[in-house]
């Protein structure tokens, strides 16, 4: 469940840095709209990705801001692309937040005005910090599908300060592999790019199927820590489980993975 950060708990996330990892490459932000994408090298298998600084000097038309006050990180992955946010993505955002199927583990639905907010405030995240929570396109057809990304809870908990992972998909987009496939970048950031020594991600007890992305990712949960969101009413969705994943068995767990065909 992602919440808007405080400024102050922000302010704990260690901005991007340049990659130093043989993959990483800078990429000058370009015009773009919301149709096909331009062609991009492929990278391999699911959990392959490439990291593309976009450089605070270099105006992003495309974007919903226009220009980056920082390096802004995108991805892409073999299938996906993890960008700034776009003004052609705020309608099927509200729509993925008006479906009673996407939205059944929070406690409502958004109107299309709470999710043109949350649109705008991830947007200024991705721009203030070159990381948050991406916007998530299909890279073939360049339909947007939801977000993937980090983000700091505003609220405390036994397991705050922390920064969490999290996913939100259309439910056309369900059953494809693409939220693992989009959480695997963005644990190359937290772990790779911004230092990070551990990330947590949540929901709740009944949200099955969030459970399953989290444990395919790597992450592990101690039923101890299990906790009542304290942003939520009482209710059967005010039971949260939390999950967790430290970077070293991140990095022990990425030795194993078969690397990407056509890197070395």
């Amino acid at each position: 469940m992602l919440r808007r950060c405080s400024r102050q708990q922000r302010s704990q996330v260690q901005t991007g840095l340049p990659s130093s990892r043989p993959r990483a490459q800078v990429r000058r932000a370009t015009k773009a709209s919301c149709g096909k994408r331009p062609h991009v090298a492929q990278s391999g298998r699911s959990i392959s990705w490439l990291i593309h600084p976009v450089c605070a000097a270099h105006p992003n038309p495309g974007g919903i801001l226009d220009t980056m006050a920082t390096c802004l990180i995108e991805h892409a992955t073999s299938r996906l692309v993890l960008r700034q946010w776009r003004q052609c993505d705020r309608a099927p955002f509200a729509a993925l937040n008006a479906d009673p199927l996407v939205m059944e583990q929070f406690p409502s639905l958004l109107s299309p005005d709470q999710s043109d907010a949350m649109v705008s405030r991830c947007a200024a995240q991705l721009e203030r910090d070159g990381h948050g929570l991406w916007a998530v396109e299909i890279r073939t057809s360049g339909e947007f599908i939801g977000f993937v990304g980090l983000a700091v809870p505003s609220w405390e908990a036994a397991f705050t300060p922390c920064t969490e992972i999290g996913w939100r998909l259309a439910r056309q987009a369900w059953g494809h592999g693409y939220a693992s496939e989009a959480a695997n970048a963005a644990l190359a950031t937290a772990f790779d790019q911004l230092g990070l020594d551990e990330l947590v991600s949540f929901t709740t007890t009944g949200n099955v199927r969030s459970q399953q992305v989290m444990q395919r990712i790597g992450l592990t949960r101690d039923a101890s820590e299990d906790f009542d969101h304290p942003l939520v009413a009482d209710g059967p969705l005010r039971r949260h489980v939390l999950y967790r994943l430290r970077r070293a068995d991140w990095e022990m767990r990425r030795l194993l993975l078969p690397k990407p065909a056509g890197l070395a």
